[in-house]
């Protein structure tokens, strides 16, 4: 339901009307539910498919004409088949129709296993421009993702085949929320900017590996002044201490001017990343266990927070919850939906709680997107 009141409220505020230029609460029209039926290729339906689950949406208007819409959306549904959704409206938001993005996804003519973060920017000559990160097939030498970036000519009737922006292996390198602007006033030109963060591989005491943080993100630019057919760059455009927690922008001024903006959270200095910064935690007086049977068997916890590889989530988790322990676990819950159904079951049967740590449903703005949808 959080997926769709996302997926709406995108809808919501770009067909806002705000006479006195302020958004009033008020004044806002019901959303549109945007979010529905998708018209997929064959080769994408060969598999039963779970209901739909829209999440991180998009949307932009065209500047030439406020009737031609597209949004588009991460389908997170199982198989992960369908990717990047894009919905195109021609009559100002009153009727969509929605597609897989071609040529993204294995299943729609594409080189990629995965694909989120999508971003819409229209220019001023109508082009329709899309991004994504998207990933490729897992190797030896780690997960490969690229930024991609594919266009429309027609208001998303036809696309043509993503060109690739950057591509980076983890390790050593991990890219991250980009976002594209199509320049308002210079037809052809488009700017596309992310994050970007160092990563190691880690082995824990169990034999478990995982890429983990290596140090502070950047924020990195892209050019394309030939309708996104190539693009100029990476060029590096912030400070080397952003944190790892990074989420840039970019807008256009005058002709041959844009900027670029971003927060982030500076890494602390000593103490990781919990405590006061700067400063060291002292922790003398804290319990430490070599094997988890150790953990659970002591009386004096109440809870486990299991932020374990996800591979390890459901097993840590029903381990603890039979032994009578609340359970908070890091996203993603598990790698299955019967792993999931499997922890929910187990937790109901113990009498206690389990939650994902999932925290946007606490932030004030999506707690207001429910309620309106609701």
């Amino acid at each position: 339901m959080r997926a769709r009141g996302a997926a709406a409220l995108a809808a919501l505020l770009a067909l806002a009307g705000c006479d006195s230029g302020q958004l009033k609460e008020p004044s806002l029209p019901p959303p549109h539910l945007i979010s529905g039926p998708i018209d997929l290729p064959a080769a994408c339906s060969t598999r039963p498919q779970a209901p739909a689950h829209p999440g991180e949406p998009s949307l932009a208007v065209d500047p030439g004409d406020p009737r031609e819409l597209v949004a588009a959306w991460q389908e997170n549904r199982s198989p992960d088949d369908v990717g990047i959704v894009v919905a195109v409206s021609h009559d100002g938001g009153t009727s969509w129709t929605r597609a897989a993005l071609p040529s993204v996804l294995a299943c729609t003519g594409g080189l990629y296993v995965h694909a989120g973060d999508p971003w819409v920017s229209i220019g001023r000559d109508g082009v329709v421009y899309v991004s994504a990160l998207v990933v490729r097939p897992r190797t030896a030498a780690g997960t490969t993702r690229d930024i991609v970036v594919s266009i429309s000519r027609d208001h998303g009737a036809t696309w043509e085949r993503p060109a690739v922006v950057e591509s980076a292996t983890m390790p050593p390198s991990f890219p991250d929320k980009e976002t594209i602007l199509a320049d308002p006033r210079r037809p052809g030109y488009g700017y596309v900017v992310w994050a970007e963060y160092p990563f190691r591989t880690e082995t824990d005491s169990l034999g478990n590996t995982s890429e983990i943080p290596n140090g502070p993100g950047v924020v990195k630019l892209a050019v394309s002044t030939d309708g996104a057919k190539t693009f100029r760059g990476p060029y590096t455009v912030s400070p080397p201490d952003l944190g790892n927690n990074v989420m840039p922008w970019v807008t256009a001024g005058s002709p041959g001017r844009i900027g670029i903006a971003w927060y982030g959270a500076p890494q602390a200095s000593e103490g990781g990343n919990f405590g006061p910064d700067p400063g060291q935690v002292d922790l003398s007086g804290v319990k430490t266990y070599e094997r988890l049977d150790d953990l659970l068997a002591d009386p004096d916890i109440d809870l486990i927070d299991v932020c374990a590889v996800t591979d390890q989530h459901a097993p840590v988790a029903l381990a603890a919850l039979k032994a009578g322990k609340h359970v908070l676990v890091e996203k993603a819950i598990a790698l299955t939906p019967a792993q999931a159904d499997e922890m929910v079951t187990a937790a109901k049967a113990a009498g206690k709680r389990l939650m994902v740590a999932h925290v946007l449903p606490f932030f004030p703005e999506f707690k207001f997107a429910a309620e309106a949808i609701r």
